[in-house]
């Protein structure tokens, strides 16, 4: 867009960061801004100054800058400047947030502001606080611009200081420069050694790959006669790819003195207009330079994350405006109570039916997860079915196990075929054995559905006695259908082990189990006839090969038969935990609900609002109003195009 659409975007989020500041949301939505890093004494409240053009920051010993002060800069153009000045106005302004419709125009009054509001919130202990001071700069001098001066760090404590201010200040310093959209401008006195900057020392550690971090060195003019840093503010020494920029201040004796700012600034053009090191690249030293290059630094920012806020926004106010909904605009009516519950005992049904159904999928903060619905499907199936199909009958017993059952089901008589009380106990061993896994899918989907209650819970969160009671007796019911099937369960299994029907068309084919079992028989029997061992029937298997056989072909019958076993399971548990868990709840809970509460003398008990409803309705309320507001600033953006 043009440079004019450029400099209108700047205002929309300096308002934007007054409203999310209101209610504390400001690091939530990562605005583009620019931070001011540095030690005590770097020089940070004269790059302030001068980009201001006015002497409006505290100053003195320790630490003078105990809150964030968020300074946005508005440039009044020449056209609107010539207009006060014909009225009669001011043309330099200041205003404060914290003190709607009041306007300064004396810089000293500014001063001593910012001393009482940081008083106010941190008292006069020397501590610092994190909740941010807001002002405002009008002036035909600046340009449209914001930045967020921060507590100088510090290494100790002086005295009257808590001994963890040190690491208060690194702590606040880190929380406001670690977003990804903000730029670190960080300052650093050139007459000290930049290996040891505490400024750059933390950038690295919040931006390790130097992104976003703009190095600015401070009192040039004081280094050691003979010396330049013409080699860090090439990049030669610390890589930074935004670059370092060269900066005069004013010396102590210059504020002492209250020199003009404007004076201070032609001096400091002149010092690198003359300087030998400095003259060839003197365009592009100096506050001015800087001040343009923070300014399109912003202005780029804002232009990345422009659509991505408005999304943000926009999702942010649906969800402020559903909590408002569910937490009602007023208190309850006597007249209204029977409806409101009624309401609410539908819409909390509702939820657990569609949870249950799949029409509802977003959680928390809307991002997208599986319905319990599909949770309980797939423990039925991947959970359940699965562990049935990758079951191997007995597989927990060795081969001398088996032929021992064998054994012991012979008695004294010897055996021609397979030994019917053999194969029955080794396959009733094997449906046993599938009860605890039917079981414990009834107990997974039973602890899913307890989820369900959790899930439907905002609906009843205005109400907490509403809410305890309907989530208790949801798990009642919950108690109560699953007894039914767990029994039922626990009779598939029963019945299942009550009879073995041999003759299943899916149990060899339904008939061809003799000719295996007559092959083993001949093949198994071992030779009796009076031949010479030497000459013995080629048929003839030693002992152990036959009980080999054997105990194989058990092994082969079971697992046949227990194919079918498994898939009448397979289709008959996921069915009953849908007849007598899924179904019942989502047809009943609704009546079950009414029938439990809707009765005169309960009323007014569960329709008694929380105590903090009142509270975070209001609390609601402003954030919506808040949002709203954005919302509106954004939209004077739509338009915008940044090239």
């Amino acid at each position: 867009m043009a440079d004019t659409g450029m400099h209108e975007l700047l205002p929309v989020v300096n308002r934007l960061q007054d409203v999310f500041s209101r209610i504390n949301m400001v690091h939530e939505f990562d605005l583009p801004q620019i931070v001011v890093v540095g030690a005590q004494s770097s020089g940070k409240s004269s790059v302030l100054e001068n980009v201001v053009g006015k002497d409006f920051l505290p100053r003195g010993s320790g630490i003078v800058t105990r809150r964030p002060l968020i300074l946005h800069m508005s440039h009044l153009s020449n056209e609107e400047h010539q207009r006060k000045v014909n009225a009669g106005e001011p043309t330099e302004t200041a205003s404060f947030a914290h003190q709607p419709g009041k306007i300064y125009t004396d810089f000293d009054a500014v001063k001593a502001e910012i001393e009482a509001e940081t008083a106010r919130k941190c008292g006069d202990s020397k501590g610092v606080d994190s909740e941010p001071i807001r002002l405002s700069v009008t002036s035909n001098y600046v340009v449209d611009l914001t930045l967020i001066d921060l507590p100088g760090l510090t290494k100790v404590a002086v005295e009257g200081q808590k001994e963890t201010v040190a690491a208060d200040i690194e702590s606040m310093v880190i929380e406001w420069s670690k977003p990804r959209n903000t730029i670190i401008l960080a300052v650093t006195a050139a007459n000290t050694d930049i290996a040891n900057s505490d400024a750059l020392q933390l950038a690295k550690r919040v931006d390790p790959s130097g992104d976003r971090t703009i190095g600015v060195l401070t009192k040039i003019d004081l280094m050691d006669q003979g010396t330049d840093c013409l080699d860090i503010l090439k990049g030669n020494v610390v890589k930074l790819k935004k670059g370092f920029y060269g900066l005069v201040n004013r010396s102590q004796r210059d504020i002492d003195s209250k020199k003009d700012i404007k004076a201070a600034l032609a001096a400091e053009r002149q010092f690198f207009e003359t300087h030998p090191a400095y003259k060839a690249n003197a365009a592009r030293m100096g506050t001015p330079f800087l001040t343009r290059v923070l300014s399109q630094e912003l202005m780029f920012h804002i232009k990345k994350v422009l659509p991505q806020l408005k999304e943000n926004i926009s999702s942010l106010l649906e969800q402020t405006e559903e909590v408002l909904r569910q937490l009602g605009e007023n208190p309850v009516s006597d007249a209204s109570k029977r409806t409101v519950l009624l309401n609410l005992l539908q819409e909390y049904s509702n939820s657990v039916k569609n949870n249950l159904d799949g029409t509802v999928m977003h959680g928390k903060e809307g991002e997208i997860r599986a319905t319990r619905g599909a949770k309980i499907k797939g423990i039925c199936s991947n959970g359940y079915v699965s562990h049935l199909r990758r079951y191997q009958p007995l597989r927990d017993l060795t081969d001398q196990q088996i032929l021992n059952v064998i054994s012991s089901s012979q008695g004294t008589r010897n055996k021609l075929f397979i030994p019917e009380q053999a194969f029955t106990h080794l396959v009733r061993k094997s449906i046993a054995d599938l009860l605890q896994p039917a079981i414990r899918c009834v107990e997974y989907v039973h602890e899913e559905l307890l989820f369900l209650i959790d899930d439907a819970a905002p609906v009843l969160a205005r109400f907490p006695n509403l809410l305890y009671a309907v989530s208790e007796f949801t798990k009642d019911l919950f108690l109560q259908y699953k007894k039914p099937l767990t029994g039922f369960i626990e009779d598939l299994i029963q019945i299942e082990m009550a009879h073995m029907n041999t003759n299943h068309p899916a149990f060899y084919n339904g008939g061809s189990i003799d000719e295996l079992i007559s092959t083993w028989t001949l093949k198994g029997t071992p030779h009796t006839d009076d031949e010479d061992t030497d000459e013995a029937d080629p048929l003839a298997q030693t002992l152990v090969e036959k009980q080999e056989r054997e105990t194989m072909l058990f092994r082969q019958l079971v697992t046949a038969y227990m194919k079918i076993v498994n898939g009448h399971l397979q289709d008959h548990v996921p069915k009953a935990v849908s007849l007598f868990f899924v179904d019942k709840l989502r047809d009943n809970l609704y009546t079950s609900l009414v029938e439990e509460f809707y009765k005169n003398e309960l009323f007014d008990q569960l329709l008694e609002e929380g105590d903090d409803v009142a509270r975070r309705r209001k609390a609601s309320r402003e954030m919506l109003s808040c949002l709203k507001e954005a919302n509106e600033a954004l939209a004077k953006a739509r338009d915008y195009r940044i090239s």
